[in-house]
């Protein structure tokens, strides 16, 4: 399965081939015809733009709840287990000096 930012590159080759054929083409019907699915492939390619930035906030937010999760079993474990941190904290003072 193609993701989003495979199928805007390839709408991107299809606009650039069309785009081509457009400057070559000489009848001008045929030129309206390639200019109309410029169009159509220009609006489909406008819409998978705007979804793939709605669908990437969603990683923003799995990361952000998972450092937030982490946090909360450090402080929890913290909470349980105290003197096993404070004794960490004075080891590692002791080999900074």
């Amino acid at each position: 399965m193609k993701t989003i930012g495979q199928n805007i590159r390839d709408l991107d080759n299809q606009i650039g081939e069309l785009l081509l054929r457009y400057e070559q083409t000489e009848e001008e019907i045929e030129k309206t015809i390639i200019f109309e699915e410029i169009e159509n492939l220009t609006k489909i390619r406008k819409e998978l733009k705007a979804s793939k930035v709605e669908g990437s906030s969603s990683s923003v937010w799995v990361s952000g709840a998972i450092s937030i999760a982490t946090v909360v079993l450090i402080m929890k474990y913290e909470e349980t287990d105290v003197i096993a941190t404070k004794a960490f904290n004075i080891a590692t003072r002791i080999f900074r000096n």
